[in-house]
């Protein structure tokens, strides 16, 4: 199993709040380079072609994303998405991170990558930048991953308090891309009775205060008969750790050792259906305490009993 990141994701500083980069990045990393780690092979990702980036976003978007910024300055483009002068390079390196971890399992190299990434993506549309996202890491790679690399059916299990709607936007219209994604409830996005044009996109709202219990029971009922069903090529996570009880963020109730059985169930799933083909990415986690601890319980499950684990 593959670990992919890149120093320029810690030059997005959107802000004084240690909760968001690149505090967050450099725990999680910390908690990665712990001693029952040393079976996992770390790589540094090189930054994303700009020609790349339009298999999901419109070219005058990005040209926006990627206009310099003054040092010292910064950009807001809503109230919550703040861009500062590391931020476009960041971006460009986290899809790196995300792509390069795509090629690769689908090349054979290895069968797991899980990406420590800043900023995040899942919120990102095809031109707007929403909920401190910039580029949709997951739907450029899962585009990808269809376009040249040969995959035909490509699926993307997302969980986090927010809402995957960048996600949903870019799956909404095609048949062979599936979005699994589970959420706070919230008035905004994410409703069960959203499914996207071919039954494609499968929402699951979690009311406020639902435990690790709860999110196991949906995912025996709901995200892994319909990844059976559906069968990809390769799957993707969208993996916020804002679930946990004691995010700032959220109102849900997970605890640490929950990410851990959910990243057992996910391998378990994609062992099943896609050779093993399965790629995480980091979104959500504000807690420094516990973000940590929590991506390495995740991990912990990704890996597996035959990578040591």
């Amino acid at each position: 199993m593959h670990i992919f990141t890149h120093p320029a994701c810690l030059k997005h500083t959107p802000g004084p709040d240690p909760a968001f980069a690149p505090q967050r990045l450099t725990s999680v990393m910390k908690a990665l380079q712990a001693d029952r780690f040393s079976a996992l092979s770390w790589r540094e990702a090189p930054p994303l072609a700009t020609e790349d980036i339009y298999l999901a976003h419109t070219p005058d978007y990005v040209a926006d994303v990627l206009r310099p910024i003054e040092a010292g300055t910064e950009r807001a483009f809503n109230r919550e998405t703040v861009a500062v002068s590391g931020t476009a390079e960041a971006a460009l390196h986290a899809a790196g991170a995300v792509m390069g971890a795509t090629a690769g399992v689908m090349a054979g190299e290895f069968g797991q990558a899980f990406c420590v990434v800043s900023p995040g993506g899942h919120h990102a549309e095809a031109d707007l930048a929403l909920g401190y996202c910039f580029f949709n890491h997951v739907a450029l790679a899962a585009i990808s991953a269809q376009k040249k690399m040969g995959a035909a059916r490509v699926a993307v299990v997302d969980f986090d308090v927010h809402h995957g709607n960048g996600t949903q936007s870019l799956f909404w219209n095609y048949e062979d891309r599936l979005l699994i994604s589970l959420h706070e409830e919230n008035p905004l996005s994410g409703f069960a009775q959203e499914t996207g044009a071919w039954e494609n996109i499968v929402n699951i709202p979690l009311p406020r205060g639902s435990s690790g219990a709860f999110v196991r029971q949906a995912f025996r009922e709901k995200v892994v008969p319909k990844l059976k069903s559906f069968r990809p090529d390769i799957f993707f996570v969208s993996a916020g750790f804002d679930m946990h009880r004691d995010d700032p963020l959220g109102s849900l109730a997970l605890e640490t050792e929950d990410y851990l059985w959910m990243g057992e169930s996910l391998r378990e799933s994609a062992d099943a259906l896609c050779g093993g083909r399965l790629v995480a990415v980091l979104e959500g986690g504000y807690n420094l305490d516990i973000l940590g601890a929590s991506v390495a319980a995740f991990v912990t499950g990704m890996m597996g009993k035959q990578d040591g684990c």
